[in-house]
This record gives C-alpha cells, structure tokens and sequence, in this order.
C-alpha cells in the first residue's frame, strides 16, 4: 500500500510539472511571436531611412562632388560604406528573428573578421585600443545573434568609461567542444550590488 500510494504522489506530481512546463511553453511561444512582430516592425523602420541616407550620399556626390574636398569625399563614402554596412545588420537580425528554427541561420564564419565589422560599424571617435582574441576562429553558429551580443557588450565598454584611453579585451577559448568569450575593460564596472541584482 505504501509503495502505491508513492506512485500515486509521484503521478500527480509529475501531471503538475508537465502541467507547468506546457503553460510556460505557451507562454514562451506568444512572447516569441511578440518579439518576432518587434523586430520586423523595427528593422524595416530602419531600413527606410538607411535607403534615403545612401541615395542622398550619392545626389551630394553628383551635385556637389567639385566643390568638396578630398575630406569631405571621404566623410561621404564613409557615410554610405556605413549605411549599407548597418543595412546588411538590419537584414541579419530581421532574419535571425523571422526563422522558425535558429539552426536555419547556422552558418560558418571567421571570428576576426566579425569583429573588424563591428568596430567599423560602432564608429569609434574615441581614443580606444581593442584586442581581438589572439588565436582566430572558423566559427559555425548564429552569426546575427552573436554579433548582437557583441555589438551590446563592446557598446558598454565606450559608453561607460572614464578613461582617457580605453582599453577593450576580447578573449575566446574552446572548453569541451564549446566556445566562451569574454569581454574586459578598464571603464568604471558594475557596482557589486547592481551586477548581483542583474546577474
């Protein structure tokens, strides 16, 4: 009798856990789609004007061209080489967002040249040293979701830092088939207290 009522105990408890799981799946499910609707909303948003600041670039170009100097040639090919860079981000992280299944965006890609984007993209005006993991990586994953994480984290690195120069150090190692990245940099940190509450 013991031994039965055990299993019954068990069963019910196992009923209320699978009962559990499935309302989070559900709920996992609409959060999802509300971000899907987000993003798609937002790149395309952005995407407009990104188009307007390329073909602007170029009309400036057109009309103006004689009367710029080789300075301001340059701030204008920058300015486009910018907009299509982000344009093409925009398209990424659209598409990372619309896929059903994250492995459809799996792809292979090499760490230093994500990288080397990301710096060009960020626009750095700032005295600012940034070193890329010493050893280079054929990385095969997410490549939009991964540049996100980067673009956030390097982005806090220059928005809070007192330093006359800052330093950025971005290491990567290969821990039982799994790569870790990490991020360190000599701005003012994260109070412990907030760092607990955030972590």
């Amino acid at each position: 009798m013991i031994s039965l009522a055990s299993q019954v105990v068990n069963l019910f408890e196992l009923r209320k856990k699978n009962k559990e799981l499935n309302e989070t799946k559900i709920t996992l499910k609409e959060k999802n789609a509300e971000l899907k609707m987000f993003a798609g909303t937002v790149s395309h948003d952005m995407k407009m004007p990104l188009a307007n600041l390329i073909v602007t670039s170029d009309i400036l170009k057109m009309k103006y061209g004689s009367k710029l100097d080789k300075k301001g040639m340059e701030y204008l090919n920058y300015l486009k080489s910018a907009s299509f860079t982000l344009s093409e981000y925009i398209t990424g992280l659209l598409a990372h967002y619309e896929s059903d299944k994250i492995e459809d965006n799996y792809e292979s890609f090499d760490l230093h040249h994500l990288l080397e984007e990301i710096v060009d993209l960020l626009n750095i005006n700032l005295e600012c040293e940034i070193n890329f993991p010493r050893k280079n990586e054929e990385l095969y994953c997410n490549r939009a979701a991964l540049e996100q994480v980067f673009l956030n984290l390097i982005g806090n690195s220059l928005k809070y830092n007192d330093k006359t120069e800052i330093i950025i150090n971005i290491d990567c190692h290969k821990i039982d088939g799994l790569y870790q990245f990490t991020i360190t940099d000599n701005g003012v940190g994260i109070p412990r207290r907030q760092a607990e509450r955030n972590f």
